[in-house]
C-alpha cells in the first residue's frame, strides 16, 4: 500500500494498530485474518507493537451501563486480546 511505503521511506519500524480502522468486525476476526495483518506490516520490516483505540466506534460498550453490557464489552475486549496476541503486538 502506499501509506505502508511512505513509512518504510520515512524509517517507521513499527506501528499501532487501531482495531476498528483494522478489521470491519474486531471481535470476529479470525487467525487466518489475523496472520494477514501480520504478513502485511512484517513484510516490509515494520512490527505491530501495539493495539490503541480499543474501544473507538463501540460506545454501546460501557464499563458501568449493567451486567450485561459489561459481559459484552469483557467480550468485545478478549476478542482483541486474542488479536493482539496473534499479530504479535
Amino acid at each position: 500500500s502506499h501509506q505502508r511505503d511512505e513509512l518504510v521511506r520515512n524509517g517507521i519500524s513499527s506501528v499501532e494498530l487501531a482495531p476498528t480502522l483494522t478489521w470491519l468486525n474486531p471481535d470476529k476476526v479470525t487467525s487466518k485474518q489475523n496472520g494477514e495483518v501480520r504478513e502485511f506490516w512484517g513484510s516490509q520490516g515494520i512490527e505491530i507493537n501495539a493495539l490503541q483505540s480499543l474501544f473507538f466506534g463501540r460506545p454501546d460498550l460501557q464499563l458501568f451501563e449493567d451486567k450485561d453490557n459489561r459481559r459484552a464489552m469483557y467480550e468485545y475486549f478478549a476478542a482483541l486480546a486474542n488479536s493482539a496476541a496473534e499479530i504479535g503486538a
